[in-house]
C-alpha cells in the first residue's frame, strides 16, 4: 500500500490536473469535469468518454461500503439492518439534491473531527505499546517478503499476493486514478490546476500514509490481527482494550465517515449520468437504478463479492483515464505560482 500510495500521488496529481484544465461551465454557475471531458481531448476520445461515464456511473454507486456501514450500525447497536439501510438510503437521497458543493461542506464537517479523534485515541495506544512498535514494524516487513502462514483472519500469503492485496487495497481507498477525484475537484473555484491538484496528493498521504497506516499498526501492535476476528471489527476491537465504550461510539465515526465519503461517489456517479444522458433524465435514471442496487446488494451475495465488483470497476477505469494521462502528458506542468 505505501508503494502504490507513493506512485498514486503522480497519477492523481495529473488525474485532477488535467480534469481542472480541461473542465467545461454547466451554464449554472458551476464547472463540471473529470475523465469524462478530458478524454474527449485523445484519439477516439469521443468512445474512451462514454465507457469512462458508463463505468463511473457503476463506480458512484459504492455499494460495498453501504454495505459495510450498514453491518456496522446493526450489529454495534443493536438496530434491525432493513431499517438501518433504509435510513441511510433516505439520507444520501436527501444529500444529493444540494449538489457537489452540499457535499463538500458535509466532508469538511465530519472528515476533520474524524480523523482529530481517531489519530488522537491511536496515538494513546501506540502511547502504551511503544515498546512493541519496532516488532511490528519488523513483522511487516519480513511478511512482505516470504510466506506467512494462515494465522486467526488471515490468509496465508506470499510476497506476490501481499502486493496484489496492497495495490488493490489502495488504489481502492486512495480513489487513485479512478476519476472520482477528477470530477469533485473540477467543481472548484481555483484556476490554477497545479494548486488543485496538490490537495489531490495530500489526500493520499492523509487516506493511505497516515490513516491506513495507523489502522494497520494497531491491529497488529494489539495482537488483532490474529484473533479471529472479522477484518470489519478488528480496528474497534483494537481500540475497545484501551477505551471500554468504544464499541457503541465507532458506529458512529464508520457511519458519518461512510455518509459523506457514499454521497460523494453518488454525486460523482450522477454528474457522470448527466452527461452519459442529461441533464433531465440522467439524474432520474441514476437515481431510481443507484438506489436499487444499494438495496440488491445489501442483501445479495458475500461483502468480498461486493468489493471484487468495486476493484474490477475501479481497475478498468484506471486503465482507461492512464492511456488518457499518458495522451495528455504534454499538457500536465507544475507551475503554482502562476492564477491560469
Amino acid at each position: 500500500m505505501w508503494i502504490a500510495a507513493v506512485c498514486g500521488m503522480i497519477v492523481k496529481y495529473a488525474e485532477i490536473f488535467l480534469s481542472v484544465k480541461f473542465r467545461e461551465n454547466d451554464g449554472d454557475n458551476d464547472y463540471v469535469g473529470g475523465p469524462i471531458l478530458f478524454l474527449k481531448k485523445i484519439g477516439g476520445g469521443r468512445y474512451f468518454s462514454k465507457i469512462a461515464a458508463f463505468l463511473l456511473c457503476l463506480y458512484g454507486v459504492e455499494f460495498y461500503l453501504f454495505r459495510i456501514v450498514s453491518y456496522s450500525v446493526s450489529t454495534n447497536w443493536g438496530i434491525n439492518y432493513t431499517l438501518v439501510v433504509a435510513v441511510l438510503l433516505v439520507m444520501i437521497w436527501g444529500a444529493i439534491q444540494g449538489g457537489l458543493r452540499l457535499v463538500g461542506k458535509v466532508s469538511s464537517v465530519l472528515i476533520p473531527i474524524f480523523l482529530l479523534l481517531f489519530a488522537s485515541m491511536s496515538t494513546w495506544v501506540f502511547i502504551k505499546n511503544w515498546a512493541a512498535l519496532p516488532g511490528v514494524f519488523l513483522l511487516i516487513f519480513k511478511s512482505a517478503f516470504s510466506y506467512h502462514a494462515a494465522i486467526g483472519g488471515f490468509a496465508g500469503s506470499s510476497m506476490w499476493l501481499a502486493m496484489s492485496h496492497g495495490v488493490r487495497r489502495a488504489c481502492y481507498t486512495g480513489d487513485i486514478g479512478i476519476g472520482y477525484a477528477g470530477t469533485i475537484h473540477a467543481s472548484t473555484s481555483e484556476k490554477n490546476p497545479a494548486r488543485e491538484a496538490i490537495f489531490g496528493v495530500m489526500s493520499i498521504v492523509l487516506d493511505t500514509l497516515v490513516i491506513c497506516t495507523i489502522s494497520v499498526l494497531l491491529i497488529l501492535v494489539t495482537g488483532t490481527w490474529n484473533a479471529g476476528i472479522h477484518e470489519e471489527q478488528m480496528v474497534v476491537a483494537a481500540l475497545s482494550q484501551y477505551f471500554p465504550y468504544i464499541n457503541l461510539v465507532w458506529p458512529l465515526f464508520i457511519f458519518l465517515l461512510g455518509y459523506s465519503t457514499l454521497i460523494a461517489f453518488f454525486t460523482t456517479g450522477r454528474k457522470a449520468a448527466q452527461m452519459l444522458f442529461s441533464q433531465k433524465y440522467g439524474t432520474t435514471i441514476y437515481t431510481v437504478l443507484g438506489s436499487l442496487a444499494f438495496l440488491f446488494f445489501s442483501y445479495i451475495g458475500k461483502e468480498e463479492h461486493c468489493l471484487m465488483a468495486m476493484s474490477l470497476t475501479g481497475v478498468s477505469l484506471l486503465i482507461i483515464n492512464l492511456y488518457g494521462m499518458w495522451q495528455l502528458s504534454d499538457h500536465i506542468t507544475y507551475d503554482f505560482k502562476s492564477k491560469k
